[in-house]
């Protein structure tokens, strides 16, 4: 799989901004509010004319607020669902497969049980029979 680079993801960046017609300041709210704190120059700095060119931490400064404006974009987020998907009916089949096991040994051992009682009630009407 081909990441895109930190240019491309600026650049897609920029044009989210313009396409949602999205503030600088409105873009910080939406990253506060996904729990990224980081200084409104920071935003300026990355959605500036030619910050494309500009070195930026990926962790710390674009991949936040990538994570904000392009949650759907990212190819490794979809495969990340799409096996969360996978697993999440494995799961559930997993557990029905169980419970479908665990009433099985239930009635076994009920069965048993039963057993027991009816040779322990047998053992009990011969000891008294010898008696």
């Amino acid at each position: 799989m081909n990441l895109p680079s930190t240019r491309e993801i600026i650049l897609r960046l920029k044009e989210v901004k313009a396409e949602k017609k999205l503030s600088v300041p409105r873009i910080q709210r939406m990253c506060e509010e996904a729990g990224y704190y980081m200084a409104i120059n920071t935003f300026r700095n990355v959605f500036a004319k030619g910050s494309e060119n500009d070195s930026f931490s990926y962790e710390y400064t674009i991949r936040p607020i990538a994570g904000v404006l392009l949650p759907a974009e990212d190819p490794e987020d979809e495969d990340v669902v799409k096996e969360l998907e996978i697993l999440t009916e494995k799961i559930k089949r997993d557990r029905e497969e169980y419970n479908k096991r665990i009433e099985y040994l239930n009635r076994r051992i009920k069965a048993y049980q039963e057993k027991v009682e009816e040779q322990e009630k047998l053992i009990k009407e011969l000891l008294e029979e010898i008696k």
